[in-house]
């Protein structure tokens, strides 16, 4: 947030390693149809394309884990996608409960749904807990009401992409990207700042994506959870024989509700 000028008063408003990644689609007849897909064991997303708007379609997500002659389902999310206008991608995320997860290959089925009827279906195979080691690895997450802060450290020279993403509940609502970004030797933080207006209080989840590219195409995701906070400070002040103001500096992106009070060092009187 900006710093503003008051007259008198104010009112202001990480993630274990999954390897050999590939992923299937089948599309329907419907305009609707799913895109994208990742998931490890601790989270997912799912990203939905239109040619038309699209109202209340429901999405279905289950974790299998594969078997000879039968499938596992170990979990499974729905939940309904709101709406989203016509040609845009929206991404939904959601998070795995897994406890005492065992090495092997599994499977994200994700269905778009309508009534009922499926619109589209995709899959998005991983292995877990596989000894191979990547190239990067997420030292640190740190997100909060002002942005996102990840540490990363590379086994090896690395070119990647970064995705930052806060999620409300199954949402992103707000995504941005850096892309061709290297580390060579020595961890290195990258950031971003939200460009969007937190609600005060609130729980959001703050997510970070890497594309890295070679030797294999593959992702390293993790997510965080906080709670968003107003953080404002005064930073200056002026006062003469009209009257006083004062300069307020909001370091969050939740917006700042409350009053100034003034007191007058010449007359003794507050206002």
């Amino acid at each position: 947030m900006k710093s503003i000028l008051f007259v008198l008063a104010l009112l202001l408003l990480s993630a274990p390693q999954a390897s050999a990644a590939n992923s299937t689609q089948t599309y329907g007849t419907s305009p609707a149809r799913i895109v994208e897909l990742y998931s490890d064991l601790e989270s997912f997303d799912i990203t939905l394309y239109s040619v038309q708007p699209e109202k209340n379609l429901t999405l279905e997500t289950s974790l299998i884990r594969p078997g000879k002659g039968s499938e596992e389902i170990i979990a499974t999310q729905e939940f309904l996608t709101g709406n989203f206008p016509a040609n845009t991608k929206v991404t939904k995320v959601g998070l795995w409960d897994v406890r005492n997860p065992t090495r092997g290959a599994y499977t994200l089925r994700a269905r778009l749904m309508e009534q009922g009827q499926i619109l589209s279906e995709s899959r998005y195979e991983f292995v877990y807990g596989s000894n191979s080691a990547s190239r990067l690895h997420v030292d640190d997450l740190v997100p909060n009401s002002e942005g996102i802060s990840v540490v990363l450290s590379p086994n090896q020279a690395s070119l990647f992409d970064i995705e930052y993403m806060l999620v409300n509940g199954h949402d992103v609502i707000y995504e941005t990207k850096t892309e061709k970004v290297s580390l060579t030797s020595v961890p290195e933080a990258f950031s971003a700042f939200w460009g969007t207006l937190l609600e005060n209080n609130k729980e959001y989840d703050g997510r970070v994506k890497v594309h890295v590219y070679s030797p294999d195409q593959g992702f390293i995701v993790s997510t965080e959870r906080f709670t968003a906070r107003d953080d404002a400070e005064i930073t200056d002040i002026y006062e003469d024989e009209t009257g006083a103001s004062a300069t307020i500096y909001g370091r969050s992106q939740v917006p700042f509700e409350g009053s100034l009070l003034f007191f007058s060092t010449q007359t003794g009187r507050k206002f």
